[in-house]
């Protein structure tokens, strides 16, 4: 069993790789949280795992975190994934392939795996990250965004104008009759949700003008308020990130 680690900006995903499969995933906050407070997961984890494999865009000191609280729990090193030049039939676009973040990477290997089309996998995190791969696996680019999150504090914090109040009551902005915004809160919150979706769509039409076909792929924290104002056949994977590291070859 190999135990697998998506150590994000925002939360710490995990899941327990058997047979193939991930198992007895879960998730927890660490952005705002005493980071050691976060690990306790660790913990709690049942079964004595063979390896440890992670992937982790939150820094060099979260990093040495967990490789800590893992060896202190297991006795065990903490292998971390990074993006390479290839895997499988996807090859990376950039033109330093060390420099593409790692849970992009693993992201663009399991989509991948899922499907044969060209893809606009999107993750919705802290960071709205796009990637767009063609039908032969060939990495495009992508694009990088401040997420959702990210677009509302940068308002309230940038602008003295901007009041923050809450929406009344039953007029969330979430229904498609709440189209526009009639108070200044539920306006911010439609702008970021719309400058998103307007980003998605136009990478998944640049892609249709290309090639004539495409498939959505969408991951991260805030891709359910997202996914139901998109095309209808997104493919929404929760745990994309650990599944790419399911397909990581340990050397």
């Amino acid at each position: 069993m190999r135990l697998l680690l998506d150590i994000g900006n925002t939360r710490i995903k995990w899941g327990q790789l058997v047979d193939g499969r991930i198992q007895d995933s879960g998730e927890v906050l660490h952005r705002g949280e005493a980071f050691e407070d976060s690990l306790r997961f660790i913990d709690k984890l049942g079964h004595t795992p063979d390896s440890v494999l992670a992937a982790n865009v939150a820094g060099v000191a979260a990093g040495n975190a967990i490789s800590a609280a893992i060896r202190k729990k297991f006795t065990l090193p903490v292998v971390f994934a990074a993006a390479r030049e290839s895997q499988g039939r996807l090859r990376n676009g950039y033109h330093d392939f060390r420099q593409l973040g790692v849970d992009r990477w693993l992201a663009m290997v399991a989509a991948c795996r899922l499907h044969s089309e060209p893809l606009c996998i999107v993750d919705a995190g802290t960071a709205i990250t796009i990637d767009l791969v063609d039908a032969t696996g060939l990495h495009l680019g992508g694009l990088i965004a401040p997420g959702l999150d990210l677009m509302e504090k940068s308002l309230y914090r940038d602008t003295g104008e901007i009041r923050i109040s809450a929406a009344p009551t039953g007029y969330s902005g979430d229904a498609a009759d709440d189209w526009p915004a009639r108070d200044t809160a539920t306006a911010v919150r439609l702008g970021g949700r719309a400058a998103t979706i307007g980003l998605i769509e136009h990478s998944m039409q640049w892609l249709k003008n290309r090639f004539g076909c495409a498939r959505l792929v969408l991951t991260g924290g805030s891709a359910q308020q997202l996914r139901p104002f998109l095309d209808e056949s997104a493919d929404y994977q929760p745990l994309l990130v650990l599944e790419g590291l399911a397909l990581v070859e340990l050397k």
